[in-house]
């Protein structure tokens, strides 16, 4: 079975919950802490002690004898001296893979590898390679329909799941986003995407409390975006999505603090810069304040042509143009001086 690379903050034991206030990875993470001041404590002063004893009994309904106990801790001891000491490599330790299971909602639960888990999490280690044994089959289905939008393993936004690791398109998404923040620092504020996509802005910004709305032309994409609510345990009122052109959609009745364009207008652009100039009107006429990126290749206008088009036909009196590329530029669209 393949391995896939994860975040180990994303690991969590594979309990029933019932038995999450005692089987968790604190004792553990207590024992190591202990053998980092006093390697040579004794067994059953180490956390991990208690641990395993409850293990044995209350999952396994086992007794384990003391000195059944004292040789599973100084084996666990003696490991991870040896990982803090030697670094980690299972390939030369000769360790079974750490496997998983995901579950519907994107945990993962860990079945074999609990303490090593723990060892590398206090160690300070950010990933681990694992095996899955098994996916939910809700999210294989959300996979296929991914793939067969892009027709290949190529995510244009990203996929905040673990089953998911393909490369993503590099159009700075991750520019963009600091850039939403430090323009605009969005808490309680109505935003617009238009052209969502999978969801991935909406979802961020909404964790920041914003209320947040997705629109697309493509019914498959707001699928997509609606079906990650519950792995990502959002709320159930933002973001909302709705498969809608913003043509449609901005008919002067909501107005919106903020609105993105995220690789939209140069389509509009393409097709005819007088199209583009009057879209951004609209935009205009339903927020102060409007975020574009753009692709700036085979467009009949420079940037600068459109910026100054769009501030002198359109309330906009501000365009700030930040380079996160000179491929995909991203400019800031305001009515009043922006903060960038």
């Amino acid at each position: 079975m393949k391995e896939i690379r994860v975040p180990i903050d994303f690991l969590t034991f594979g309990v029933a919950e019932k038995n999450s206030s005692w089987w968790n990875f604190d004792r553990m993470l207590e024992s190591w802490r202990m053998l980092d001041s006093d390697p040579g404590a004794a067994p059953n002063t180490l956390p991990l002690w208690e641990l395993m004893k409850d293990v044995s009994s209350k999952i396994y309904d086992t007794d384990h004898t003391d000195e059944e106990l004292t040789d599973a801790v100084n084996k666990w001891r003696n490991i991870y001296l040896d990982i803090r000491n030697s670094g980690w490599n299972p390939l030369v330790k000769g360790f079974k893979p750490i496997q998983c299971r995901i579950r519907p909602n994107g945990k993962l639960y860990i079945g074999n590898g609990h303490h090593r888990v723990s060892m590398l999490k206090h160690l300070g280690y950010e990933y681990v390679d694992v095996v899955v044994l098994s996916r939910a089959r809700g999210f294989q289905e959300f996979k296929r329909k991914l793939k067969s939008l892009y027709r290949r393993e190529f995510l244009y936004q990203p996929v905040d799941h673990p089953d998911v690791d393909w490369e993503v398109n590099g159009n700075g998404y991750l520019v963009v986003y600091d850039t939403i923040i430090k323009c605009f620092h969005p808490t309680d504020l109505r935003i617009l995407d238009i052209g969502c996509c999978t969801g991935w802005y909406c979802y961020k910004l909404a964790e920041l409390g914003n209320k947040t709305i997705g629109i697309d032309i493509n019914g498959t994409r707001i699928e997509l975006a609606k079906y990650q609510r519950e792995y990502r345990n959002a709320s159930p009122r933002y973001p909302q999505f709705y498969k809608q052109s913003f043509e449609k959609h901005l008919d002067g009745t909501v107005y919106y603090d903020l609105i993105l364009l995220l690789n939209v207008i140069h389509h509009y652009i393409r097709r005819n810069p007088d199209e583009a100039v009057q879209a951004m009107k609209q935009v205009a006429n339903n927020s102060d304040n409007c975020l574009v990126q753009l692709g700036i290749k085979r467009i009949p206008i420079s940037l600068q042509d459109f910026v100054h088009r769009v501030k002198m036909e359109t309330d906009f009196k501000e365009g700030v143009v930040i380079l996160s590329s000179e491929a995909r530029p991203i400019v800031v669209f305001s009515k009043k001086k922006s903060r960038c």
